[in-house]
């Protein structure tokens, strides 16, 4: 087994105005100069040849750091440091890009003026580089520059990093790697610099112990290595080591390593040393099942063991309704505090959650449950602890996710582990705490699980195919207790052995190994179990022996010939009076196995006992030295009885294991027995020829015989028939297929109960099972096996809670009367399952055939398609299934049954088999036949990236493309960009089938460089054309959804994006096009908008939805500066609020009709026909308006000096007491801020202007002088309901002028 332990040390970046080495600096001590931070302590400076931009992607610190791109550019950092010594210097570069310059250089200037230029390819480092090492002084200064070399591609310079050599050998980053438990050992890590390149020497180590951390240390006696393990003379003791570096001419200063408490001890080790693959089932349970809230379901075949790890592999495969599959286990013990750590590295692909945590058996949902995510990480770089639990009833959660710049948890093995106390948890990364949280209310009174999972989610970064066959890797787990816990430590074996000699049969294998025990508690009780498989890579080894063991007396076993061509090991579980240990496996045996003869196994005869019938023999090929067949015969003999001598052979051939060898009954053959030779051969060594070996025996031969049809009811008693169970078997009336007898009912995960029936012929059979009742109390998953000739097994599975009562049919399957037929119901999950009749119809003796077989319809998504075929007699209720498969040859899913089925994404890419099991009106049944398409399926979905070569696909464009990689939909592939003032790139796609597609287009990156006002055009069907615009400033990332649209086959649609603002930038990455196909049943129509068109309200799109239950229609806003467009996109959703970027526009929704059964309708549109205000209203005394009117007491004079609409004009009068009152109804109730507008100041004006407010809360009142006031004249903000009333009166003699009063709602 290896180990890995892998040193990641935290690095805490202080951000603040200086970064200069402390005035009393030591040897190891490093400083990181950020370009872009200020160094008040004038320690460095920063130049460059001219303003560069600052950028903050994987830039090291919140400052960001400068990049540019043209030709000979540069930019540095001069440093004076505070102590001549010799200094390695290390430079930062954030960001690994195709953008970047291939051929920077970067010069470092000593402090003599020595210039060292290094060669850096940007496009492909990222992180940290090593210079080399320097010689600097007090006295002058040194630069370090970047340059670049490739106009148009950028360099980019962040921070470098001074690391003091001193001028002598050093030890720098020196620690200890380990827990501090009892009996594993210390690792004392260190990195060995000399500044001088001298190579490291002979260094020395001395190892010390004290009783507190800062107490008077002792050196232990004899621990002079780079390791030390500890006893219990140093339980809760303080363990450090002094390094003394020393290279091949000098020896350097001691370095001593911050203390460790030893203060546990090993409660739980797994070190994933099984030589099987399922050997985790040991300590783990593996999930079984699909996930609801993840996109993958967990299954046992996803969890491997090998080369001492556990694999939790992810797999893009339909299963349960879901597209991928991943793998967990969790501990089959619970525990509780403690100190928990796993070794493992992530999955190598964005969308998985990559987890080691802690919860209680019974979930994370309710009270005195909780969750402990010790880790949910995300590949590359994102660790992430959580913490669900309930304070009361109420659910808590707590979750700290942290991304790591320039590391890749994928690429080696981390250490992540968790310190669980009664008051508190903290978090650790390779030995390195960074999170710690109180624990005072929770976690503390239920044990619980410990769980390793992999899963592929939607909220850890796209979900690619590149997920498929990753794997999350574990290389051990490990659980420890305080030293001071009264549990006592875990025991264990070692140095499990089993001699390699003496491996042939009848030779005794013995197994020794050492029983460990920190307390020295005696042995007793150890567990042994030998395993045996033919194949390293098999799962379900078996065990063939076990027993009870001690290491003084280590068990033993004798190889028989039942173990050839086998491998076997040893696995030794230690126990003593206080607990167990686990399993610990010895080294594997291979049995070594002589040259044999190869021999037939599983043979057997089938078929049609008439005439001129069909017979089928096969059988299995099996050789002891994995010699492959070659050139075995088979025979096909009758003679006049069974235990005859003579036989007489009508047909024979070269045989091949697993393809059945066919042959007709010829007339010869009446009344008499017929059977089946195999003689099995290969070319390998001698001997390679085995005995000749025969199939059951049919017979007697007849012309004609009639279709069996053999019902057998569990709870009645039969000739040839009995019922055998593993439980308790109950009996019901309730729904039975014979309501005087009843069936047996079981329950209870596991229980099963069996129909064995002896059939009287050896043919094939179709296998039916009547289900009697649907029901809530039945298992959901309850299973099926038909075992039937050869020893094979037939299982499938159905929901009895859902499932109908009546016959199920199972399929034909060949039979041979001298072995039993077993159809086994069996309880998968929990619940009842319910063993009622069997019924056995023999298909081989049936002359009604189905031919002209084909498949009707097109082979696309979304289609419907037939069964077709031609009975040679009138058809009954004959049973037909549907299948879909990657290959021609299988292996096949079932995805329907009936005679017709409507293909969906799932069967993209993949052949269709439909099987036959014709029924004639006269109840007769025939042999089941299948027909397989010679085609795929299309897929209802095409994408088309711009970089990518298609057939039927091609880019043009009236300008320059460029390219670029950020945020591409491939990541490989890139897309296309460009950037100036009506410059277009279009996507132009050749269309191969009539109909309604949906077409998407991807924007791969948001980014304040794009263009704010992008064009978008489709043009489709006869040249149609349809436009909009997006804000590429703020418009996510992702699909943007542009409508459906009805094309022409031969013609090309094209999808067109066009620059709007001169230099901004518009990406051609992919556009998608989604057959919808012509069914038009579903549609929206009545289409209208509720709700006011003005700033701050909520609109709704209002249609009627025809076409049964509506589902999830889409709907999209747009809003347009004319009627006609360009329309800019602005939102989804049934509703949108109003803003400021809608005042003055037009609006536009279109809504894509979607049944709850997910068929779509073709998108149709509404558009307002006024625009949107900004909640101001404006009424004019003069401008009639519905819902304003004027009235005065006389007469007034009309003016248009000063007038707010100079075209329109106002009302005066000067008489004492004249008035005008304005009555105005509001759209809304609410709060209004109301002006009035004075549009002339004049000495003929009053003086005393009254204007009077009439409001929700009665009236207000002020006077103006109308002398001098022009203009708005703020008169407040009232509450009003939907009716408003402004009255102007002449307060004094003079004139007042009525002209217009705005209302501006403000709530």
């Amino acid at each position: 087994m290896r180990r890995k332990f892998v040193a990641f040390f935290l690095m805490v970046l202080l951000l603040c105005t200086s970064f200069g080495f402390p005035v009393n600096a030591a040897v190891g001590d490093e400083v990181i100069c950020t370009a872009t931070a200020v160094s008040s302590d004038g320690m460095y400076t920063y130049s460059g040849s001219q303003t560069f931009n600052v950028s903050q992607t994987g830039a090291l610190t919140t400052s960001g750091y400068y990049y540019g791109n043209l030709l000979n550019c540069w930019m540095q950092l001069s440093i004076d440091v505070p102590t001549t010594s010799i200094y390695k210097i290390y430079f930062y570069s954030p960001l690994a890009h195709s953008g970047n310059d291939a051929a920077a250089t970067i010069e470092v200037t000593d402090s003599a003026g020595n210039m060292t230029s290094t060669p850096i390819n940007l496009q492909t480092t990222q992180g940290w580089v090593d210079l080399g090492n320097y010689t600097l002084t007090s006295e002058s200064s040194a630069t370090v520059k970047i340059v670049n070399h490739t106009n148009g591609k950028n360099i980019r310079f962040d921070s470098i990093k001074l690391v003091d050599l001193g001028t002598k050998p050093t030890a720098l980053n020196a620690k200890i790697v380990g827990k501090g438990a009892l009996y594993e050992p210390l690792n004392v890590s260190y990195q060995y610099q000399d500044g001088t390149n001298v190579p490291e020497g002979n260094t020395t180590f001395a190892w010390y112990r004290a009783d507190t951390a800062d107490g008077t240390y002792t050196q232990i006696s004899g621990a002079a290595g780079s390791s030390y393990t500890a006893t219990t003379d140093d339980s809760n003791k303080y363990i450090k080591c002094r390094i003394t570096p020393a290279s091949t001419t000098t020896v350097g200063d001691p370095v001593d390593t911050a203390p460790v408490q030893i203060k546990w001890k090993l409660d739980f080790l797994e070190n994933f040393d099984q030589p099987n693959p399922d050997g985790y089932e040991d300590e783990w349970i593996s999930a079984n099942g699909p996930e609801g809230h993840i996109l993958s379901g967990r299954y046992p075949e996803n969890v491997i063991v090998s080369d001492g790890e556990l694999h939790l592999v992810s797999k893009k495969e339909e299963r349960n309704g879901q597209s991928w599959t991943s793998g967990s286990v969790s501990s089959k013990k619970d525990f509780h505090y403690g100190y928990y750590e796993a070794s493992y590295k992530y999955a190598p692909a964005t969308g998985l959650n990559q987890s080691f945590w802690i919860m209680t058996r019974t979930g994370n949902s309710a009270p005195n449950d909780y969750e402990i995510d010790i880790n949910e990480g995300a590949w590359p770089n994102k660790v992430a602890s959580n913490y669900h639990y309930y304070v009361g009833d109420t659910h808590m959660s707590d979750s700290e996710p942290i991304t790591y710049q320039g590391v890749d948890f994928g690429a080696e093995f981390h250490t992540f582990g968790c310190e669980w106390t009664d008051s508190e948890i903290i978090m650790y990364l390779d030995g390195e705490e960074y999170r710690r949280m109180e624990n005072t209310t929770w976690a503390n009174n239920k044990d619980a699980a410990v769980y390793l999972s992999n899963a592929v989610v939607n909220w850890n970064g796209d979900v690619t195919d590149a997920i498929d066959g990753t794997a999350l890797t574990f290389d051990y787990v490990k659980r420890y207790i305080p030293i001071s816990d009264t549990k006592s430590s875990l025991p264990y074996a070692s140095n499990v052995t089993i001699p390699t000699e003496n491996t042939s049969v009848n030779d005794t294998l013995q197994v020794s190994y050492t029983y460990n025990c920190m307390e020295n508690l005696a042995e007793n009780g150890s567990e042994y179990k030998w395993l045996r498989t033919g194949s390293l890579t098999d799962r379900d080894w078996e065990v063939v022996a076990s027993g009870t063991t001690t290491a003084s007396d280590a068990p033993s076993y004798t190889i028989s010939e039942d173990d050839l061509a086998c491998y076997l090991v040893c696995a030794i579980k230690v126990k003593n009076a206080d607990r167990e240990g686990q399993y610990i496996y010895s080294n594997v045996i291979e049995v070594n196995t002589p040259q044999m003869a190869p021999v037939v196994k599983n043979q057997y005869l089938y078929g049609d006992y008439r005439i001129g019938g069909s017979i089928y023999g096969n059988y299995e090929y099996f050789d002891i030295n994995k010699d492959a067949e070659s050139g075995s015969t088979y025979a096909f003999m009758y003679a006049d009885s069974a235990d005859a001598q003579s036989w007489t052979t009508f047909a024979s051939g070269t045989a091949v294991s697993g393809q059945e060898m066919q042959a007709t009954i010829p007339s010869e053959a009446l009344n008499k027995y017929i059977k089946m030779t195999v003689i099995p051969r290969n070319n390998g060594a001698e001997p390679n020829v085995g005995t000749e070996a025969s199939t059951n025996i049919i017979g007697p031969i007849v012309t004609s015989a009639v279709q069996e049809k053999i019902e057998r009811t569990s709870t009645v008693p039969a000739d040839g028939y009995e019922v055998t169970s593993n439980c308790t078997l109950n009996t019901s009336f309730t729904g039975a297929y014979n309501s005087s007898s009843g069936y047996y009912w079981y329950n209870g995960k596991g229980c099963a109960a069996s129909h064995n029936v002896t059939l009287p012929n050896s043919s094939v059979y179709r296998v039916y099972v009547y289900n009697p009742l649907m029901h809530s109390s039945n298992d959901i998953n309850t299973i099926i096996k038909v075992n039937y000739a050869g020893g094979k097994t037939f299982q499938t599975q159905f929901n009895g809670r859902t499932t109908p009562a009546g016959w199920m049919y199972l399929g034909d399957f060949p039979f041979t009367k001298e072995q039993p037929a077993i159809v086994t119901v069996e309880v998968g999950s929990g619940g009842n399952a319910r063993l009622d009749t069997v019924k056995f119809v023999n298909v081989s003796v049936s002359d009604l055939t189905a031919s002209n077989m084909a498949i009707g319809g097109e082979l696309m998504v979304n289609s419907t398609i037939s069964a077709s075929y031609t009975l040679n007699a009138a058809e009954g209720n004959s049973i037909v299934r549907w299948y879909s498969s990657s290959s021609v040859n299988g292996p096949w899913t079932q995805i329907g049954e009936g005679s017709a089925y409507q293909l969906t994404e799932n069967e993209t890419d993949k052949y269709i088999r439909y099987t036959i099991a014709p029924v004639a009106t006269d109840g007769t049944e025939g042999k089941t036949v299948s027909f397989v398409s010679t085609e795929t399926v299309g897929t209802n979905i095409k994408y088309y990236t711009a970089t990518v070569e298609q057939a039927g696909y091609s880019v043009t464009t009236n300008g320059t493309l460029n390219k670029s990689y950020n945020g591409a939909y491939d990541q490989t592939k890139g897309y296309y960009y460009i950037r100036l003032l009506n410059e277009t790139a279009s996507h132009n796609v050749a269309i191969s089938q009539t109909g309604l597609y949906r077409v998407s287009l991807y924007n791969p990156l948001m980014h304040e460089t794009n263009d704010s006002n992008t064009i978008v055009e489709v043009t489709y069907a006869n040249g149609a054309v349809d436009s909009f615009r997006f804000d590429g400033e703020t418009t996510p990332a992702g699909w943007m959804e542009l409508g459906n649209y009805p094309f022409i086959k031969d013609q090309t649609a094209i999808v067109t994006l066009k620059v709007g603002t001169n230099g901004g930038n518009v990406r051609l990455d992919t556009v998608k096009f989604e057959y919808l196909g012509e069914n038009t049943t579903v549609s929206a129509s009545n289409l209208s908008i509720s709700g006011e068109l003005m700033l701050s309200n909520t609109i709704s799109a209002d249609y009627t939805f025809s076409g049964g239950t509506e589902g999830n229609s889409v709907i999209n806003w747009y809003s347009s500066d004319s009627v006609d467009g360009p329309w800019m996109y602005i939102g989804t959703g049934s509703n949108f609020s109003l803003t400021n970027n809608e005042v003055g526009k037009y609006i536009k929704y279109t809504v894509l009709p979607v049944s709850a059964d997910f068929r779509q309708g073709p998108a149709v549109s509404y558009i307002t026909s006024s625009t949107v205000t900004d909640g101001t209203l404006y009424f004019t005394a003069k401008i009639p308006m519905e819902g304003y009117t004027v009235t005065s007491n006389k007469t007034f004079g009309t003016s248009t000096t000063g007038a707010y609409n100079p075209d329109v004009g106002y009302y005066y009068s000067g008489t004492w007491q004249d008035w005008m009152k304005q009555e105005i109804t509001l759209p809304a109730a609410g709060t209004y801020k109301v002006s009035y507008y004075q549009p002339l100041a004049h000495s003929g004006n009053t003086s005393n202007g009254i204007i009077k407010v009439t409001h929700a809360n009665g009236s207000t009142e002020n006077s103006y002088d109308f002398k001098t006031v022009s203009g708005w004249i703020d008169l407040g903000t009232f509450e009003f309901g939907t009716t408003a009333e402004i009255l102007t009166t002449v307060g004094n003699t003079g004139n007042i002028r009525i002209d217009t009063v705005k209302f501006e709602k403000i709530n």
